[in-house]
């Protein structure tokens, strides 16, 4: 099997980018029809490895190599896209964003114009760090990986074909070395598997032996084990092509988020593309199907697809204007067909020009890729400016929200009781449990997710002399046979628990959850039919608790005074909310449930209640809608104790 040469123009390699572009915007879009959709950058990385290597090598054997020429093509190829996102990106943001999100905008926009956001990205990396959706140029990680690559790569394979008539050699080396970081920090260091460059060089690097290889076939030194043109050749190219799109699609399909990952997962996407690669254009599908104009036109304008896609998700819950998922699902429509109308229009008049060298000289772009990174680094340390002069209040809060993130995994008790989504019902320590198994008939059981968690600190406060037992699972509402993909063990969980339900027969089951959160929530009437079915004495169904758009201790940070922070805050989210308590009333009612309200208890005409007595000593919410551990007791004292034994 031979390969085309990279230096010609290959269509179907357009549509492979077109794969990886789609992958990725179906995963951050739709993660439970695509959860594997983030290996769409691995596929880039291979692409791109190939691309540029074999540009390298071609003017390295051609003798025409300059690391001013390759770095000019490099800067008229990323930089216009990459400024006019960054642009934009920071004037709404300055409209729609908090001050804090803008400060970690302002950062990490002079990160990604600096092509260090994978960097960046990984010294702020954490399960409760800002969410991932409130981030706008979180997907800038990937380009800094590449970059940094091809800051040194170049030199590199220059020296190599310098000194050694073998350089694959070398380059297979350095290739593995990266490959066993990669697998080896996966389990320990799963965030820096994922944003080095140097766990990520082996994907890359693939692209380059590739391309060495095809140059090799271009120079007419190539090994072959059959004759071009012959039927085992071709058979071969179009084995290689499908098995290389069905390993991409394997990917894509069966990986999910829960998943370790980069680790030896990713060398199922990045080897099906090489495959594919090297197959040729005269595949069949490469030919037929990739080189089909539809994916050659996305392929074209993939670069700037990636970049501006993700921003314009972002704005779906940065303004705050969906809460249920089907219209969250119409919104993520609006802002797709928003970023392929952006990404057209950058590259027909910002790229195209630009690469073809008809305006702006390579002086210029680098001068204007400044202008973002000082405007970023302003916004930042404005900010930080800010919080240098911080009040009384202000001060208390940072230091609670300290203390919370030193104690919140053991408050929640994470990984035990509350498990994370890679872990299934195996995971619960006989601590969740021991205290209602070693009396059975008797004690209270906590069911449901994070929502329900965060009750846990405030029931253990009270103490129960019946006992207290404690299951829940990060997005897994305590509904029978709730499944998704990007939570596929909240089925069996759920079972499971119900199973223990029957074993040991609690006296009273609460059941909690982010309720609207999930479309078809009034299903938990089923689990409360299961509960009763089971003689369970008193199932009680905790409805939601007021959700805010903004973190609240950002909100009472910027609203405060030496002497007091705001008691209430409005939430744009309250009429829906009010909704589904109503709903989930009417339906434990029906259900023979009893039911608790917590906005009843923290919400009126004046907003929500969220730090009683004006003091920031006393702040019951942390982030949007999770409980601070004196909330957990506010709303504990204040609404179950009456069905705690």
């Amino acid at each position: 099997m031979t390969t085309d040469t990279p230096s010609s123009y290959r269509p179907d390699i357009d549509g492979l980018r077109a794969v990886a572009v789609l992958l990725v915007m179906g995963f951050h879009s739709f993660p439970g029809r695509v959860p594997g959709g983030f290996v769409g950058v691995d596929v880039f990385f291979a692409i791109s490895g190939y691309l540029i290597s074999g540009l390298i090598i071609r003017d390295i054997r051609d003798g025409t190599f300059s690391i001013r020429h390759f770095y000019a093509r490099r800067i008229r190829r990323i930089f216009p896209a990459l400024f006019v996102l960054l642009v934009v990106c920071l004037a709404v943001g300055g409209i729609v964003l908090t001050p804090t999100e803008y400060a970690d905008l302002g950062w990490n926009a002079a990160a990604g114009a600096a092509f260090v956001s994978n960097l960046a990205l990984w010294a702020q990396s954490g399960y409760f760090a800002a969410a991932s959706e409130l981030k706008p140029l979180l997907h800038l990680w990937s380009l800094g990986v590449e970059e940094q690559f091809y800051f040194a790569w170049p030199l590199t394979l220059a020296f190599l074909f310098a000194r050694t008539r073998r350089p694959w050699m070398p380059v297979t080396g350095i290739a593995l070395v990266s490959f066993v970081l990669n697998v080896t920090l996966v389990p320990t260091s799963p965030d820096a598997a994922f944003y080095s460059p140097v766990t990520r060089l082996w994907e890359l690097l693939l692209g380059g032996l590739l391309a060495y290889q095809a140059e090799q076939d271009r120079a007419g030194v190539a090994l072959r084990w059959a004759p071009p043109g012959s039927l085992v050749a071709s058979v071969s190219r179009n084995a290689s092509s499908l098995l290389g799109l069905a390993l991409v699609g394997v990917a894509a399909f069966a990986f999910d988020g829960s998943q370790p990952f980069p680790g030896w997962r990713a060398a199922v996407p990045v080897v099906g593309t090489a495959l594919t690669i090297a197959a040729g254009r005269a595949a069949w599908i490469n030919r037929v199907v990739l080189a089909h104009p539809i994916p050659v036109f996305f392929g074209l304008i993939s670069y700037p697809l990636y970049l501006w896609h993700w921003p314009a998700l972002a704005l779906v819950p940065v303004l705050d204007i969906a809460w249920s998922a089907s219209q969250e699902r119409a919104l993520k429509m609006v802002a797709l067909g928003a970023a392929v109308v952006a990404a057209y229009l950058t590259y027909r008049w910002v790229e195209r020009p630009i690469r073809r060298g008809n305006v702006g000289s390579i002086r210029s772009l680098c001068a204007a890729m400044v202008l973002p990174f000082l405007a970023g680094m302003g916004i930042a340390v404005v900010d930080w400016q800010t919080q240098r002069s911080r009040n009384r209040q202000q001060h208390e809060i940072a230091r609670q929200m300290e203390d919370l993130r030193s104690r919140r995994a053991g408050l929640y008790r994470d990984r035990r009781c509350f498990l994370d989504g890679d872990q299934d019902e195996a995971a619960f320590t006989p601590e969740c449990v021991v205290e209602v198994e070693s009396r059975p008939g008797s004690g209270t059981l906590l069911w449901g997710d994070s929502h329900a968690a965060h009750l846990a600190p405030g029931i253990r406060a009270r103490g129960s002399r019946a006992g207290f037992a404690q299951l829940s699972a990060t997005s897994c509402p305590p509904i029978l046979g709730y499944s998704a993909r990007a939570r596929p063990n909240c089925a069996r969980i759920n079972r499971w628990v119900l199973a223990w339900v029957r074993e040991n027969r609690p006296s009273t089951v609460l059941l909690a959850a982010s309720w609207p959160s999930y479309d078809g929530y009034q299903a938990v009437a089923g689990t409360i039919r299961e509960l009763k079915a089971l003689g369970t004495p008193r199932v009680v169904l905790v409805g939601p608790v007021v959700s805010f758009r903004e973190r609240v201790a950002t909100v009472l940070a910027r609203q405060s005074t030496d002497e007091h922070v705001p008691e209430r805050l409005p939430s744009t989210r309250l009429a829906r909310l009010r909704k589904v308590d109503s709903e989930l009333a009417a339906l434990a009612a029906g259900a023979g449930a009893e039911y608790v309200s917590p906005l009843s208890l923290v919400c009126d005409e004046n907003g929500c209640l969220v730090a009683p007595g004006g003091t920031a000593a006393h702040m019951l919410v942390f982030d949007q809608s999770h409980l601070t551990p004196e909330g957990s007791r506010y709303l504990v004292d204040g609404l179950l104790a009456p069905y705690l034994p």
